[in-house]
């Protein structure tokens, strides 16, 4: 075990003597090793110093033991290593020498030194373009930033350095139209896309072509440096974003595969769909990636024929590229619907003695497919009879209009009075697979219509009725009796007012039950413009009567005598219009309004009053004529003056009427216009004149606008001290004139006028006050200065502050009092401290607290001394230097 230890220690040993000789000789080469570097391309003198060897020696031959070649010699003496030619960082850029120092008998004092000459790289080859001209296209209305081409460029001179360091750029682009730069280069990379203004105005349709001169530069950023030119010959492409053809989808089927296809005009796009009108719809779907739309739920084209699809393209960070298109889905018609018949069954008629071809009735199918395709193409036909008597075809249907008539004459109503008719609609134009419907024809066979009705009574009246009786007013019962069959159309009567009744006034109510009618008004009477009435009425059937039929035409008289009512008096107009000057004199005629009474048996006269004269200005006498009672004013009233005149009936007076009068009142300039102070600035200027400080001043008139704008404004003294300029048509600006005036109150008399005619003026006496500016020119006013009920408030204020003070303190004290705390002031600690821990406050601090939280308060009852500013309505401020003395 001792002899294991011995040898491992002996190891351990030898491998620290080899490190220790490592280090030594590293030390020895590191520190022996020099660095040399030269510039390529030198054109100055030959050989050239490029750098002294550094050496331990005071003296010795210097040489050059290896590495030398051609391009390097030394100074013996001296050390300097020499160049003996130029340099080409290209052709080698990194030489390794040994320099050995030796004495006289070439004794090695020192060395070998190991000497590295780095070539350091000059500038001298330029950038070279990988292809003379380069091709590309790019799309119209490519995103700007989206690279359609790269270019590249090498340079031979040092990677990494300025030298190398490439820059592009465009310096010319052919032709330049519709702008000079629609495209863009990244200087770094190389990489050619559209710029904005590209974007928006690239038109294949203008120009398809594109030359682009690229200049590549080395130097980086700097001014200077080498370049090299290239050609870019751009093709432009049609926009893919472009509103697609509509597309037809039969309906009721969903297509296995897309319907459509949209492109974006480069490949990293994310598409999105969604319909115009439904915008939460899953009929239709897009694939993000490729643009694929599909169908995804079958289509009723009765339910929407049309479908507006919007598509959207966006980029990787979901921004919109461009406005959404418009997709239109047409769907296309499937035969999915029958004909539907408006009734589910029709009735008619027909008359035993009818001829062939007499017209019976008329069925109408509809059917919801497409219109203009047969699927909606109906035809009609009659598929069953009942009964089939005297023969099948007893009747026929027209198999477009679905018109139904009679086939065969002289049809029995003792053998068959009723027959039951199937009718089928057929859609696909009756075509074999066509869809079908059927319904019900029930045809009644009716007996002739060989009795014409007769009037009970064929003389009636007179009849009275009052002129003021409303419409619909029953006037007198009539009836009719027929010897037809009961209940059928050849028995039931209609009457009609045939005669005597030009303006329709009256008409016949019809009961078709009974047979009987009222005569009832239809219009309004009017006893002053017909007050009789001689009627003749009519009574017909449903059908019409047969040629040789019994009786012949019905006719009954009918006397109808209007009586009079008292009828209200009517204006001529139902509004009056009128314009007259404000200044128009009492007692003058403003106009005259008319009532006639209708009533001509009537002669009572008829009574005026006005109602809405809010000011009383006017009257009017019983023969509506209109005076001006009051001086009128348009700034009182406005422009327009309105009130009704009411015309009453003479006879009672219970009925009126009214008609509306406006009276346009026109102005005169009978107002001066005043000043007022605008609100939005104040009264104080500086005693020193001060540039752009001034008083804005405003001028009101109560006149309209002709008679008020533009205002003249001037000063009434001609002393200079002050000046007024117009602002604009109704402000002025009122300013020192003087370069510096006494501190105190002014009053100057602003005159002013309007533009009426005559022109009115009046003279406004302003208030200003001249005070002492601080740098802001802001005016200071010392309490001397201030006035009586100022100064009086602020002492009220001083005593409350006072107050205040006092009841806090005692506040304080009886809180330390009742707390029972004892305080040392030299230390600031408290006795007997609560086990809480929370340090008790003392009156000082009490107080601290409260001031801190009223800063105002407790500076204005602390002082009586006050500076403050002289913006009116602002509460005193203390000085600084008050706060200081105080």
């Amino acid at each position: 075990m001792k002899r294991q230890h011995h040898f491992n220690c002996l190891q351990a040993r030898s491998l620290g003597i080899l490190l220790v000789w490592f280090c030594i000789m590293w030390s020895c080469t590191a520190t022996s090793s020099q660095v040399i570097t030269v510039k390529e391309n030198y054109e100055g003198e030959l050989p050239q110093r490029i750098g002294q060897i550094s050496t331990s020696v005071s003296k010795g031959t210097f040489e050059i033991a290896s590495g030398a070649g051609k391009e390097f010699d030394i100074e013996n003496t001296t050390g300097w290593l020499l160049a003996v030619k130029p340099f080409d960082r290209e052709e080698k850029d990194v030489y390794q020498l040994q320099v050995m120092v030796t004495d006289a008998q070439r004794k090695v004092l020192d060395g070998p030194i190991a000497v590295q000459v780095q070539i350091a790289d000059d500038n001298d080859h330029k950038p070279l373009f990988e292809k003379k001209i380069y091709e590309g296209s790019v799309r119209q209305k490519s995103r700007p930033g989206m690279p359609f081409i790269q270019v590249a460029a090498t340079d031979q001179d040092q990677p990494n350095t300025t030298n190398t360091d490439l820059r592009f750029m465009i310096s010319k682009q052919m032709p330049p139209l519709p702008a000079d730069n629609l495209f863009q280069v990244d200087k770094f990379s190389g990489k050619i896309s559209t710029n904005k203004e590209g974007y928006k105005l690239l038109d294949i349709n203008e120009e398809a072509q594109y030359t682009l001169m690229l200049t590549v530069k080395d130097k980086g950023d700097h001014n200077l440096g080498n370049t090299d030119l290239t050609e870019v010959e751009i093709t432009l492409l049609p926009n893919l974003w472009i509103t697609p053809d509509p597309v037809e989808v039969i309906e009721n089927a969903v297509p296995d595969s897309p319907i459509l296809k949209i492109q974006w005009n480069d490949n990293r796009a994310h598409f999105e769909l969604r319909e115009k009108k439904h915008p939460h719809s899953n009929l239709f779907g897009i694939n993000k990636t490729s643009g694929e739309i599909f169908v995804y739920v079958p289509l009723d084209r009765e339910w929407q024929d049309k479908h507006i699809l919007l598509a959207s393209a966006r980029d990787e960070h979901g921004v919109l590229l461009d406005l959404p298109l418009e997709v239109s889905v047409i769907v296309k018609d499937a035969n999915d619907n029958a004909p539907h018949f408006d009734h589910q069954m029709y009735c008619g008629v027909v008359q035993e003695t009818a001829e062939p071809g007499t017209f019976v009735v008329k069925v109408t199918a509809t059917d919801a497919d497409d219109p203009t395709t047969p699927n909606a193409d109906v035809r009609y036909s009659i598929v069953e009879q009942d009964p089939p008597l005297p023969k099948e075809s007893m009747f026929s249907v027209d198999p477009i209009s679905g018109r139904m008539t009679l086939s065969t004459a002289h049809v029995n109503r003792g053998e068959v009075n009723r027959y039951k008719l199937t009718v089928m609609a057929c859609d696909m134009s009756g075509d074999e697979g066509g869809l079908n419907e059927t319904c019900q024809v029930i045809v009644d066979v009716i007996d002739d219509n060989d009795h014409a009705p007769i009037f009970n009574v064929t003389e009636y009246g007179p009849v009275t009725i009052s002129e003021d009786s409303p419409k619909g007013t029953k006037v007198m019962e009539i009836a009719a009796w027929d010897a037809d069959e009961f209940g059928s159309k050849s028995w039931q009567v209609i009457f009609n007012v045939s005669d005597g009744d030009p303006d329709r006034i009256f008409n016949v109510s019809s009961n078709l039950k009974s047979n009987q009618g009222h005569l009832q008004l239809a219009k309004r009477l009017d006893f002053e413009t017909k007050n009789e009435f001689n009627l003749t009425l009519t009574a017909l059937n449903m059908v019409p009567l047969v040629e040789d039929a019994r009786n012949g035409l019905s006719k009954a008289h009918i006397q109808v005598i209007v009586t009079d009512a008292n009828d209200a008096p009517e204006f001529s107009k139902s509004v009056f219009l009128i314009a007259v000057l404000e200044s128009v004199t009492i007692d003058s005629t403003l106009l005259k309004v008319t009532a006639n009474d209708p009533d001509t048996k009537q002669h009572d006269p008829v009574r005026y009053s006005l109602d809405g004269d809010r000011f009383n200005w006017f009257t009017i006498d019983n023969n509506g004529v209109i005076k001006v009672a009051k001086h009128l004013d348009r700034e009182k009233s406005g422009p327009m003056y309105s009130m009704h005149v009411i015309a009453a009936d003479g006879a009672n007076g219970l009925l009126t009427s009214e008609a509306e009068v406006n009276v346009a009142i026109l102005d005169v300039n009978d107002n001066a216009p005043k000043v007022f102070e605008d609100t939005s600035t104040h009264r104080s200027l500086c005693h020193k004149r001060r540039d752009g400080q001034a008083v804005t001043l405003k001028a009101q008139d109560a006149d309209g606008m002709n008679n008020s704008f533009p205002f003249t404004f001037h000063l009434m003294s001609q002393d200079h001290v002050w000046v007024i300029k117009k602002h604009n048509h109704s402000h002025a600006k009122l300013s020192l004139n003087a370069s510096e005036v006494a501190e105190g109150e002014y009053v100057v008399v602003v005159v002013v006028s309007d533009s009426g005619k005559p022109t009115q003026r009046s003279e406004n006496p302003i208030k200003v006050y001249a005070c002492q500016c601080d740098e802001e020119g802001e005016c200071i006013l010392s309490s001397q200065q201030l006035s009586g009920g100022q100064i009086a408030g602020i002492c009220i204020g001083v005593l409350l502050g006072i107050g205040a003070i006092v009841a806090v303190v005692v506040l304080c004290m009886n809180s330390k009092k009742q707390k029972k705390k004892q305080h040392t002031y030299e230390t600031g600690e408290f006795k007997d401290q609560p086990h809480d821990e929370v340090p008790l406050k003392t009156v000082d601090e009490e107080c601290s607290v409260h001031m801190r939280r009223n800063p105002e308060e407790w500076r204005v009852r602390s002082n009586v001394k006050y500076t403050v500013r002289a913006r009116w309505g602002l509460l005193p401020k203390m000085s600084h230097k008050d706060s200081e003395s105080s």
